[in-house]
């Protein structure tokens, strides 16, 4: 999970010398292909992103097919199926990224993004409604923390580890589980 956030938040920020980030991330995919038939789902997914944006020829989407058939044991994010996430984060391409790769690998799902510094109703809303709400602390204003801990009561609050699309998905598989 961290190789795949790190690479990923690699591609999301500028870089001094984009011929050295594309070898570097090139390298990752070649050092990863090999466990691609043993990655969870929901990392094979995020592989097979990174190599078509690098791309990389001959990696393919996962075997098990990514829709409503696709079972809880092999995809225990269905659970969330029918179900608003709400994600603060302030690194908005991996809450757009979260969000997309979400709204693939889960059905029916309802993903709401939030990068304000500050409370507001929108976030308050958000906080209130959402009926899981993952909070990435390392990308966040203290403020905004605060406040959507204060509106979430009971209902479930996710903190990844990482900053990351990998970390995202990993905390919401764990709380699947």
């Amino acid at each position: 999970d961290w190789l795949l956030d790190w690479a990923s938040l690699t591609l999301a920020y500028p870089a001094a010398d984009t011929s050295k980030r594309q070898q570097l991330l090139h390298r990752v995919v070649d050092i990863l292909r090999p466990f691609a038939g043993s990655m969870l789902l929901r990392q094979c997914v995020l592989f097979v992103e990174l190599a078509h944006t690098l791309g990389v020829s001959g990696i393919v989407q996962p075997a098990a097919p990514i829709s409503t058939s696709t079972s809880e044991t092999s995809n225990p994010l269905n659970r969330l199926a029918g179900k608003m996430i709400a994600i603060y984060t302030l690194t908005e391409s991996t809450g757009r990224q979260a969000m997309a790769l979400l709204q693939q690998l889960i059905p029916d799902v309802s993903v709401e993004l939030n990068h304000d510094k500050v409370g507001n109703d929108r976030l308050q809303a958000l906080a209130r409604n959402a009926d899981v709400f993952v909070v990435v602390a390392q990308s966040a204003k203290h403020a905004a923390t605060l406040f959507i801990q204060r509106y979430r009561q009971s209902k479930p609050l996710l903190f990844p580890k990482g900053r990351g699309v990998s970390s995202i998905l990993a905390i919401l598989e764990a709380f699947c589980c």
